[in-house]
């Protein structure tokens, strides 16, 4: 019922798109009520909030405009702001940034400035949306395909959702809304549009926060096997320099690789998900999901002691974490748009053969390239246009904080070290018990990152940083 509904709501949206030109060209941004669950937080939280649409060219090369929208959230500075505002750029990328507004209403980054909220092109409550409903019927082989189709139908232009446009998309949004000065918060993927926007708004961007970096030139796919067992090698090196963590699970490293050898030769089944379901789990399935584990902050401390259940041959600790894994969340993740991207970018040029062979380099486990592997081939379906990688000046004079999670298997630290090489003036923290995006995980990050705002010439105070340790890893 849900995707039939989508799929009528598509086909609206199509007529919307093609039509409705002149009304979107009379009022570029245009307010409207706030979704639900939006206007429920804002009221919790006793918060300002507002919502609105931006209207851009789906794609600037035609002469016949369609007109796509971006959605924007603006929360309000609890007091008079002391700082220009704020935006957020999401990762992914596909990633919807509204998503993320109960932890923005909660934060003390609300007390110097106006925060906005901008979904990108496809994402979250953006329209058209290109998120996938038929992915909830993934082990249906064609659902990507189908997805693909049933967007194409509507009218969607797919290779008009870009990192080009949403460059271009954000330069027209701080432009529109007539604002001299603004500080960037990029997460990820959305580190990469927030570097090109300094890049292309030159003494318009008054300072970048950069989180878990990702600039053009780099690649998760590629490298996704390489990054994530040095990842996971560096908390097998802390868990032996931690007395305790030491002494409970000893030589961890062949732990792990016992468990990946025994799982494969035999894979286990693991029930009680479901009555009469059951789950199939290999070493290559495991490999997957501690790379996952590793992206999470909250999950770093809990690995040693998993892997040694397993090497036991004990399952409970995993199927529990398997349970509260696939309790029902916000679908707030646009399939379509990072397909729309990533292929474009990341993948094009890339080949199942130079993925195996650069985790082989290593001698990562296969496991870790599986996803990456599934891309390539998901790639194949998406079928979208090879972009060329922007390449950024040779220097920017833009104050910027970088953040990195010391155990982060997608973006590295030594990613930020590459950027921060281009930059005039920057500060970066490697975080020693975090994963993939440290502000939301990390109080420290946020008082850092508030002091940064407040002075981005004089650099951030950083006292808590200091007293930061490794994961207390449970036994």
């Amino acid at each position: 019922m849900r995707a039939m509904k989508i799929a009528v709501a598509c086909l609206l949206l199509s007529l919307f798109i093609a039509r409705g030109a002149a009304q979107a060209g009379r009022t570029r941004y245009a307010g409207e009520s706030c979704p639900d669950a939006i206007a429920a937080l804002a009221i919790a939280h006793a918060a300002r909030v507002s919502c609105a649409r931006y209207f851009v060219p789906e794609d600037r090369a035609q002469a016949e405009v369609n007109w796509i929208s971006l959605f924007v959230t603006k929360i309000e500075s609890r007091s008079e702001p002391k700082n220009p505002p704020l935006f957020y750029l999401a990762g992914g990328p596909g990633d919807a940034a509204s998503a993320d507004i109960e932890w923005w209403l909660a934060s003390g980054l609300l007390q110097d400035s106006d925060v906005y909220l901008v979904d990108q092109r496809g994402t979250g409550f953006a329209r058209p949306s290109l998120n996938c409903p038929e992915f909830a019927d993934r082990a249906r082989d064609s659902w990507l395909a189908d997805c693909r189709r049933r967007l194409s139908q509507a009218g969607i232009d797919l290779a008009a959702y870009s990192s080009d446009a949403n460059v271009a998309d954000m330069v027209e949004l701080i432009q529109a809304l007539e604002l001299a000065l603004v500080d960037i918060y990029g997460n990820s993927y959305g580190s990469r549009i927030a570097l090109r926007l300094a890049a292309a708004m030159p003494g318009r961007i008054r300072a970048l926060t950069l989180d878990g970096a990702y600039p053009h030139g780099f690649s998760a796919l590629r490298d996704m096997a390489v990054n994530t067992w040095a990842a996971l090698e560096r908390l097998f090196d802390d868990c032996a320099l931690d007395p305790a963590c030491g002494r409970a699970f000893p030589d961890l490293k062949s732990s792990f690789q016992y468990v990946l050898a025994a799982l494969n030769r035999e894979p286990a089944v693991l029930e009680g998900f479901a009555p009469g379901a059951a789950l199939r789990l290999d070493g290559d399935d495991f490999a997957g999901y501690i790379r996952g584990m590793l992206t999470e902050a909250a999950h770093l401390e809990l690995i040693p002691a998993l892997i040694a259940e397993l090497a036991g041959a004990r399952y409970d600790a995993l199927t529990r974490l398997l349970e509260s894994d696939v309790e029902p969340e916000l679908d707030s993740h646009s399939e379509g748009a990072f397909f729309s991207i990533f292929c474009a970018e990341d993948a094009a040029g890339a080949s199942s053969a130079e993925i195996r062979a650069r985790g082989e380099e290593v001698a990562a486990p296969a496991g870790f390239s599986r996803a990456a592997l599934d891309v390539i081939e998901h790639c194949a379906t998406w079928d979208a246009p090879a972009a060329q990688s922007a390449a950024l000046p040779a220097s920017l004079p833009v104050p910027t904080l970088l953040f990195s999670g010391r155990y982060d298997p997608i973006t590295p630290s030594s990613w930020a070290e590459a950027v921060a090489n281009k930059l005039v003036a920057s500060r970066h923290y490697v975080f020693p018990a975090a994963g993939h995006g440290v502000l939301q995980s990390a109080a420290c990050a946020e008082d850092i990152m508030r002091g940064f705002l407040s002075q981005p010439q004089a650099g951030p105070a950083a006292d808590c940083f200091d007293a930061l340790r490794p994961p207390r890893f449970k036994m």
